[in-house]
């Protein structure tokens, strides 16, 4: 009996020992994660985008501020003149959301392309919103500082933002994709828009191509736009309220779809003959069909993998 006293007693003691190891062990891992973290505080800005801002240390947090939140007072003013850059942004905008830095990163690193049409208009309008934080700083802040000499500024001009989607479904469901047309930098026209959507057999990506399966794709997928006519305003010399506008597209997935992967893009055409008079009448040579921009990479376009 007091073999099995003692035997029990080293049991007992066994036990301990792989709780004092588990201990040991978690302590370790918990020190390394805390490590990494700081690691990441520290790091340079193409870094920070692979932070979730959840887990973000307050070093980190302002560091992304700094990066996605615009700071107009530093834009300075038009060569020769008292006109402050800031203005011409600001004067038929609505005020800089304080909080523009959150949604921007957010948009940037960590939507889903099926939420992008949940970004408030107080968000889009801004200038800043389009490509990464500096694009527009770095590159069109310039030409304002020159001044408004003719030869820095276009007629005709637009973009979509973001320009493509990657969408993965299955058949019978319904879904909205949304992107942002905007007028492109330095246009000073108003730009009549129609907007087709048209299934393709390539998406350009990034100047190669990827392949989609075409066959039968527009008997089983549907697209059809909200408003697939519209106006864009001009960037010069003041941004109009209008210079950016959300496209919602809805797409339907037919119950007997084939699996695979589709695409189609936006094709950009010149409105209806009744738009078009309303909108010479109105603008005159301010006025221009957007369909007079010839490119080779569309305004958007979308892969919709069918699983």
């Amino acid at each position: 009996m007091k073999k099995k006293r003692v035997q029990k007693k080293k049991l007992v003691t066994k036990k301990t020992d792989n709780k004092i190891l588990y201990a040991i062990s978690a302590t370790i891992i918990i020190l390394t994660i805390i490590l990494l973290i700081f690691q990441q505080t520290d790091s340079d800005e193409e870094e920070i985008t692979e932070i979730n801002l959840d887990n973000l240390e307050t070093g980190a947090i302002s560091k992304i501020r700094d990066l996605y939140q615009p700071e107009r007072d530093k834009y300075g003013k038009v060569t020769n003149s008292n006109i402050a850059i800031k203005d011409l942004i600001e004067k038929e905008l609505p005020p800089l959301p304080e909080d523009f830095w959150k949604i921007k990163y957010a948009f940037i690193n960590y939507q889903e392309d099926k939420q992008l049409c949940d970004i408030e208009e107080k968000y889009y309008l801004q200038p800043e919103w389009i490509g990464q934080p500096s694009k527009f700083v770095d590159i069109q802040i310039p030409y304002y500082k020159e001044g408004f000499e003719k030869t820095n500024w276009y007629r005709e001009g637009y973009g979509g933002y973001p320009a493509i989607h990657r969408i993965t479904t299955q058949p019978g469901e319904e879904f909205r994709i949304c992107t942002y047309m905007f007028t492109g930098w330095r246009v000073e026209t108003y730009q009549g828009i129609n907007l087709e959507p048209i299934m393709v057999d390539k998406i350009i990506w990034d100047d190669n191509y990827e392949n989609v399966i075409l066959d039968e794709g527009s008997n089983f997928i549907s697209i059809s736009l909200e408003e697939p006519e519209f106006l864009l305003e001009p960037v010069y010399p003041l941004f109009k309220e209008g210079w950016i506008k959300k496209v919602v597209m809805t797409v339907k997935i037919d119950e007997n779809a084939n699996i695979g992967t589709y695409g189609y893009k936006l094709n950009v055409l010149t409105p209806s003959i009744e738009n078009s008079e309303k909108w010479v009448s109105e603008y005159k040579e301010l006025y221009a069909h957007a369909s007079f921009v010839s490119s080779s990479v569309p305004a958007f376009q979308a892969i919709i993998d069918i699983q």
